[in-house]
């Protein structure tokens, strides 16, 4: 970490995103054997799926695009390497359009599954990523780019 930069505490940054999001979905899929589905159409919920799919899609590539550009790394466990502050594109929309994407796909997924209980799980994989990676990232974000990260934060949403 450059110097006198904050340090990650306990579980911050320790479990990358594509972790967390698998485990999440391993959980929703273990829910069928507890609850039976919604009694969707089969093509209600595909359709749905497909919906979040491309949602995540377009959040996904739009995000990875616009870091690639600007030259700066997307590691999730390594924040205090940005070379650059992103705020444009997907980035005006949301601070977190990778973790926004994940979302979509879990999203996605429960639609498949069409069960109230693997909707739950949403919810806590988003405060799992804002308390133990978000956090530490803004964290870093503020002591690299300062004020311009600050009014970055002020103006776009961290979550849509």
């Amino acid at each position: 970490m450059p110097e006198n930069a904050p340090q990650p505490t306990g579980l911050e940054l320790k479990i990358p995103p594509a972790i967390v999001v698998s485990i999440a979905a391993l959980l929703m899929l273990g829910t069928r054997a507890l609850v039976a589905p919604f009694a969707i159409p089969t093509a209600v919920r595909i359709g749905a799926a497909i919906v979040f799919l491309v949602a995540a899609s377009v959040f996904g590539i739009g995000a990875i695009t616009k870091f690639s550009r600007a030259k700066t790394t997307a590691s999730p466990t390594k924040p205090d390497t940005a070379s650059a502050l992103v705020t444009t594109g997907i980035y005006s929309l949301t601070r977190n359009p990778m973790y926004t994407a994940l979302v979509f796909v879990l999203l996605a997924l429960a639609s498949g599954l069409a069960n109230g209980v693997a909707l739950l799980i949403i919810p806590a994989f988003m405060l799992y990523l804002s308390r133990f990676q978000i956090a530490a990232e803004e964290r870093a974000l503020a002591h690299l780019f300062g004020e311009e990260y600050e009014a970055y934060k002020k103006q776009t949403r961290r979550w849509i």
